[in-house]
């Protein structure tokens, strides 16, 4: 008797697991028949709306933009093609009609997007934003940002901060002060995305900057090798935090300028190694013959051997270089020493 229960739940188990499998099936070959009457119907709607959009966008031609208007499948091929022109053009005009369809047809659906409980809706609608640059929305971009600095960054938060920057609102410029926890690489991030002026005005705002907030603008300025901005640089020098001193060092090697060469004796003679390093490296890159004898003795005696190497490289600069360099490998008792000069003779200079 056990068996035969024992044999009937088996079956009917097997029964049920079959059943599963083949619902199962019949509900993805339904899936399938579905999705590929729909990506039917959004090619077909599609051949209708591209050449418009086409016509629009390569040669002004007016377009009807209530005839795209009109629902959800349009907006979504609309928004595809789009952002397929922005890849292809780099032309002013040719971009700025992107920009003006866009605000015009897909303002509504990013507008309801960013209300969306699912997460996935909110960062596609800061994205195709962003990219868009649909000012309009600044400030349903804006209201999803929390009053207080966060503790912590997240992604959606990052987005917004990045949309905001990209469509120029001001009111980045509070917010990325208020972000004393935020790393100097998205800080980058942001200021790159922003215009000059911003620039601008985060400077002149005074030297309260959150650290990671300064080292991000000097290393943008020394991206963009920004001469307007150089008294900024050179004012970074006398910085508190040695990061900043080196990173503003670096700026001024990057930009290639630099004002006063009198203040790198200071940098010469630091404790602080890579400011030794970083200034080492000025010295030669602007030929400072009145520092050959301080990078000599870097050469000779420096404790650090990227010291000793970005000296030996600076001092390669000068037309009297190899046979200073010849002087240091034939009398140092140093084995590295011998090794970094004969380096750079080999080079022959450079």
């Amino acid at each position: 008797m056990d068996k035969i229960m024992i044999l009937k739940l088996v079956s009917i188990m097997i029964f049920i697991l079959l059943l599963t499998q083949f619902s199962l099936m019949i509900y993805m070959v339904i899936s399938k028949h579905q999705l590929n009457k729909r990506e039917e119907r959004k090619e077909k709607l599609k051949a209708k709306i591209v050449p418009f959009l086409d016509q629009y966008i390569r040669n002004n031609e007016p377009i009807q933009t209530r005839l795209l208007n009109d629902n959800v499948a349009k907006k979504e091929i609309i928004e595809e093609s789009l952002n397929q022109y922005l890849r292809i053009f780099n032309m002013d005009d040719t971009i700025d009609r992107i920009y003006a369809l866009a605000e015009e047809v897909l303002r509504d659906r990013y507008a309801t997007l960013l209300k969306s409980r699912k997460w996935s809706d909110r960062m596609n609608a800061l994205y195709f934003i962003e990219d868009f640059k649909i000012t309009s929305l600044k400030d349903e971009v804006f209201a999803g940002i929390p009053k207080n600095a966060p503790v912590s960054l997240d992604e959606e938060l990052k987005q917004r901060l990045r949309t905001l920057a990209s469509i120029q609102d001001k009111r980045v410029l509070g917010l990325i002060r208020r972000l004393n926890k935020a790393s100097v690489i998205f800080l980058k991030e942001i200021l790159r995305r922003l215009d000059q002026a911003y620039i601008e005005e985060l400077i002149s705002s005074g030297s309260d900057l959150p650290v990671p907030l300064h080292l991000a603008l000097l290393s943008v300025i020394s991206e963009k090798k920004g001469m307007e901005n150089i008294p900024f640089v050179e004012n970074s020098l006398e910085h508190d935090e040695e990061e900043v001193r080196i990173q503003s060092l670096k700026a001024l090697l990057s930009i290639g300028y630099f004002p006063n060469p009198d203040r790198l004796s200071h940098f010469l003679h630091s404790d602080i190694w890579a400011e030794r390093m970083t200034a080492a490296k000025i010295a030669g890159r602007f030929k400072l013959s009145r520092f050959k004898k301080d990078l000599v003795v870097l050469v000779e005696s420096d404790k650090e051997w990227w010291v000793q190497f970005a000296a030996s490289e600076a001092l390669s600069k000068f037309t009297d270089g190899d046979v200073i360099l010849s002087y240091l490998y034939e009398n140092s008792e140093r084995q590295n020493v011998k090794e970094i000069t004969n380096h750079w003779i080999s080079l022959g200079g450079s």
